[in-house]
């Protein structure tokens, strides 16, 4: 028979808390797998909050896993799509969250391809992340300081490569680059105590991927969430 004399003088030889469990149950892996359409901004933006992930206490479980091409330079969306499809079926690459994160290109990225990937990622569990013109526009959004207005949306969307002149402009701004040009091999430093911003900004935007097909936004926002709140 246990009496409490018994389990005060087992609490002194174990010198703790006898009624603490020896093995702790440990959360099982959740693996964010990411397929991106760039070959160094989204890779380097992502593999930097991997590295970083200690400031926005992102969980021991949670591990971000960048998908290989079989080309680096593979950019088109739908290629990307078939691609990460093949591999996940074939070989069985293990990701709790499968995740495609595109650009809405219209001139490499038709909208027959975006129905295309958009179904396929409905029919498969990916989850599909979006940004339109560019994903640029998502990094834009770590340094405005609110909505972008109508003309701006629609000169962004009529030439997306001045949404990058726009963010490089922001960069010079704040002593983080001097160069001319915006150099797509980013440092993720520069961004990472803006991010709650970027999230502020972006849901002042376009936000559903049926409407992001033709209107400026991005629902990137939510894969962060999604990692740092998991």
């Amino acid at each position: 028979m246990i009496t409490i004399l018994s389990v005060i003088i087992m609490s002194r030889e174990r010198k703790g808390n006898p009624f603490k469990r020896i093995s702790e149950t440990r959360e099982p892996k959740k693996v964010f797998l990411l397929a991106c359409e760039g070959r160094h901004t989204e890779r380097k933006y992502f593999l930097g909050l991997k590295e970083m992930r200690e400031p926005f206490q992102i969980l021991e479980y949670i591990e971000i896993e960048i998908f290989q091409k079989s080309n680096p330079d593979i950019s088109n969306p739908l290629k990307i799509f078939n691609e990460l499809k093949e591999n996940v079926q074939e070989n069985g690459i293990e990701g709790n969250e499968v995740c495609l994160i595109v650009d809405r290109d219209s001139s490499s990225f038709t909208e027959e391809q975006y129905a295309i990937v958009l179904k396929g990622c409905q029919e498969n569990n990916f989850n599909l992340y979006l940004s339109n013109p560019n994903f640029e526009l998502w990094l834009l959004f770590h340094f405005l300081q609110g909505k972008l207005s109508s003309q701006q949306e629609i000169n962004f969307l009529s030439q997306n490569e001045e949404v990058a002149k726009e963010l490089q402009s922001y960069l010079v701004k704040n002593g983080l680059s001097r160069a001319g040009k915006f150099n797509k091999k980013i440092l993720f430093s520069h961004y990472a105590d803006k991010i709650r911003n970027a999230v502020f900004i972006a849901k002042m935007h376009e936000t559903n991927i049926y409407k992001l097909k033709d209107k400026l936004g991005t629902n990137v926002y939510s894969l962060l969430e999604n990692i740092i709140n998991s």
